[in-house]
């Protein structure tokens, strides 16, 4: 898949408007918020990848084929790989090492000769060659199209490559549904199959759509702590939740300031927000981390102002 030989204004347009994004991501929200955010997401896809994935009936056999897909492999890829750390950097020898890690074997010797050949055929040919981050992204939404389609198991090539090149500086999990976009063929798979680095590029671009609060991070505690409100049919709880938003951990001696309540009343309180999944803790006494549950994945992930563009 050769790179076409000039950055067309569109395609600078559509990558800038992808980073610009990347980075709000990481800008807008307390980091802890942002990783609650991604971890909700993920789970909300994974949920409903499972569903299509035990799906029974003959005329849905080939969506819950490639859904089978799509879980084995990026799981694949994050138990050996993401969650040992930092992504190596994409090269063709990075990628193939990590292939073969999955794997749990050396790959084919030409599928190895297919990598190091597409990152020859996807190289910049111009000089003097484009540089910089805009540059990388198109020509790494090249590869993983590319490389997504080496053979039976090359789908995890292009997930590497994709990770690798889009998610190394954030250090987060690869998203569901671009996982899905690489992997499920046109008209058999959860969504309509991506032929071109530019969609690619899209279903990144989407992605980050459903993770940026339009509304901002004020808006977004408000909406979070009114949820939770409802959810825990308690209004005390909001301070709980507006301190939980702003810090990464709150000791568990702090709720009882916090709602203003008892010492017995606050341990209720601390069990009815991680009941509910509005907290975790690393530990019966360590401190609450705001955690985003079930119940609020449409006041956040799927929210109007989150899923246009």
């Amino acid at each position: 898949m050769p790179l076409e030989p000039v950055l067309t204004f569109d395609v600078v347009e559509d990558l800038a408007d992808l980073a610009g994004r990347d980075a709000q991501l990481t800008q807008c929200l307390p980091p802890h918020v942002s990783a609650a955010l991604a971890c909700r997401c993920k789970a909300v896809d994974a949920d409903a990848l499972a569903d299509l994935a035990t799906a029974g009936s003959r005329d849905t056999a080939g969506v819950a084929k490639v859904s089978r897909r799509i879980i084995e492999l990026v799981s694949r890829f994050e138990n050996s790989v993401a969650t040992n750390g930092t992504i190596p950097r994409p090269t063709s020898g990075n990628v193939t090492r990590i292939y073969n890690s999955i794997l749990g074997h050396h790959g084919p010797r030409e599928t190895q000769d297919h990598i190091q050949h597409i990152w020859e055929e996807t190289a910049w040919a111009e000089d003097p060659t484009p540089v910089g981050p805009i540059a990388d992204l198109w020509q790494g939404a090249h590869r993983a199209r590319a490389l997504a389609a080496i053979d039976k198991l090359g789908e995890a090539v292009g997930l590497i490559l994709l990770h690798g090149c889009f998610l190394r500086l954030r250090g987060g999990a690869l998203p569901w549904p671009v996982a899905a976009s690489l992997i499920a063929e046109a008209g058999s798979g959860p969504g309509p199959g991506l032929g071109t680095a530019r969609d690619l590029l899209r279903c990144c671009r989407s992605e980050l759509n459903r993770r940026v609060p339009a509304c901002g991070p004020d808006r977004l505690q408000g909406r979070l702590r009114d949820q939770a409100i409802r959810d825990c049919r308690l209004q005390r709880i909001g301070p709980v939740i507006d301190a939980m938003f702003w810090k990464p951990s709150v000791p568990r001696g702090d709720i009882k300031a916090l709602a203003q309540v008892s010492d017995r009343t606050a341990r209720r309180d601390i069990h009815l927000v991680l009941e509910t999944g509005w907290a975790t803790a690393g530990s019966e006494k360590g401190p609450l981390r705001l955690a985003i549950p079930q119940t609020a994945a449409r006041t956040v992930k799927d929210h109007p102002e989150n899923t246009c563009g």
